[in-house]
């Protein structure tokens, strides 16, 4: 059974797309539409921005959960004072 080779797509710095195999990262290439040279770095390809874009909204995410239930939980607090206040004061 044949292996398919990962691809990555890179852009050369005039933004011509290149499909590159993994084996090819980190060594120079030559654009074959506009002839620039250029070095292949996955951090270029447009899957480890995917891969960067889907990390920080799973971050943000979280941050945001985290926030939530801090309000949540003050809210509650406040909410039991408040109900402990108002039931001392009837007495």
């Amino acid at each position: 059974m044949t292996r398919k080779a990962e691809l990555f797509h890179i852009s050369c710095p005039n933004g011509h797309q290149l499909d590159v195999e993994r084996e090819m990262l980190d060594q120079s290439a030559l654009c074959p539409q506009c002839n620039v040279k250029f070095k292949l770095r996955e951090r270029d390809s447009v899957e480890w921005k995917r891969k960067q874009d889907i990390r920080e909204e799973q971050h943000e995410r979280k941050v945001s959960n985290t926030w939530f239930n801090w309000a949540v939980a003050i809210s509650v607090i406040v909410f039991v004072f408040l109900l402990a206040l108002a039931m001392l004061s009837n007495k």
